[in-house]
C-alpha cells in the first residue's frame, strides 16, 4: 500500500512541473481558456494529492498499530511418539534331546518298546511274545546274546534288541481223534488226550520214564462210533486220503507243532448171501 501512495504523489508533482513551461510559452488568445483548464486540472491534482496523503497517513497508522500489536504465539503440536511396546520376555530353557534310542522286538526294554539313551544307559530286557510261541534266544544288533530269561546290557548308541521265538511244540487233536502214550510194548495205552505239550521234558505216564522235550512218541487214534468209518485225515490243515481205512497213526520223534482231525463217513453195508427156497433167512458163509 505504501508503494502505491508514493507513485500517486510522484505523478501529481510531475504534472505540476509540466504545467510551468506550458504557462510560460502560451501567449495566444486562448490563454485565458488554457489557464482555466490548467487551474481546474491543478485543483483536481491537489485533491488527488490530498487523498493520497490521507491514505498514506492511514497506512502509516495501521502500520504503527501492526508493529505495536502483541504477536499471537503459534503453538506447534509436538509430534506423536507411540509408547514403545514391551519386549517379550525370553525364557531360555535347556532341553536335552536324545538322539539315540534302544528298540525292542518281541520284548520290553525297561518296560517299554523304545527307550531314549542319554550316554551310557543300563537296560533290562524281558520277552513279550505273541500267543502260542516260546522264547528261544536274544539278538542284539543282529548278534547272538544268549538265552537268559532276562537280558541285562548297557548301551550308548542306537541298539536293536530282539527276542527270538518259535511256535510252541504241541499236539492237538481237533475232532474225532485222541492221543495216547506208548506203553512198555510200544502199544497205545492210558488216558485219551486231546492236547499234549512237548516243548519241555515230560514223563510218560505209562512207562514213568522222563522223555526229552522237543520230541513226542505215541499214537493218534481215530474215534469212530458205530455205523461210521474213517473217510480221510486232516493233518495241519491238509487232507490225506488213503487207499484203505486208517484208524490210527503211530508217531515217532515228532518235533514240530502238529494238529489232527478225522473226517467220518457212513459205514458201508456188509454184503450177505441168501439161499433160494422156502426159507429166505440169510446166512453167512463160514
Amino acid at each position: 500500500m505504501k508503494r502505491s501512495l508514493f507513485i500517486k504523489c510522484a505523478a501529481a508533482c510531475l504534472c505540476l512541473l509540466m504545467l510551468i513551461p506550458v504557462l510560460a510559452c502560451t501567449k495566444d488568445d486562448s490563454t485565458e481558456e488554457t489557464i482555466k483548464g490548467l487551474t481546474w486540472e491543478n485543483e483536481y491534482l491537489r485533491g488527488e494529492l490530498d487523498t493520497a496523503n490521507a491514505a498514506l497517513a492511514s497506512a502509516n497508522a495501521e502500520l504503527l498499530v501492526y508493529q505495536n500489536a502483541t504477536p499471537v504465539p503459534v503453538v506447534t503440536p509436538e509430534p506423536y511418539t507411540p509408547a514403545p511396546s514391551p519386549e517379550p520376555e525370553i525364557v531360555e530353557k535347556t532341553v536335552e534331546v536324545p538322539i539315540e534310542y534302544a528298540f525292542g522286538v518281541n520284548c520290553l526294554i525297561n518296560g517299554a518298546k523304545m527307550v531314549p539313551l542319554n550316554g551310557k544307559t543300563s537296560l533290562s530286557v524281558q520277552p513279550e511274545l505273541p500267543a502260542g510261541t516260546v522264547f528261544e534266544s536274544w539278538l542284539v544288533n543282529g548278534q547272538s546274546a544268549g538265552t537268559d530269561a532276562t537280558l541285562q546290557l548297557t548301551a550308548d548308541s542306537t541298539t536293536l534288541v530282539e527276542a527270538i521265538c518259535h511256535p510252541e511244540k504241541k499236539l492237538t487233536c481237533i475232532k474225532n481223534c485222541y492221543f495216547q502214550y506208548e506203553n512198555d510194548r510200544t502199544r497205545a495205552a492210558g488216558e485219551k488226550l486231546k492236547e499234549v505239550v512237548f516243548e519241555y521234558d515230560y514223563v510218560n505216564p505209562n512207562t514213568k520214564k522222563t522223555c526229552p522235550g522237543g520230541k513226542l512218541d505215541g499214537y493218534v487214534q481215530a474215534d469212530v462210533p458205530k455205523n461210521k468209518a474213517v473217510d480221510y485225515w486232516i493233518i495241519n490243515g491238509v487232507e490225506y486220503h488213503f487207499n484203505n481205512e486208517v484208524r490210527y497213526i503211530h508217531l515217532i520223534g515228532v518235533d514240530a507243532p502238529v494238529s489232527y482231525e478225522v473226517v467220518l463217513k457212513s459205514a458201508p453195508k456188509k454184503k450177505t448171501d441168501s439161499v433160494v427156497g422156502s426159507d429166505p433167512t440169510p446166512y453167512r458163509r463160514r
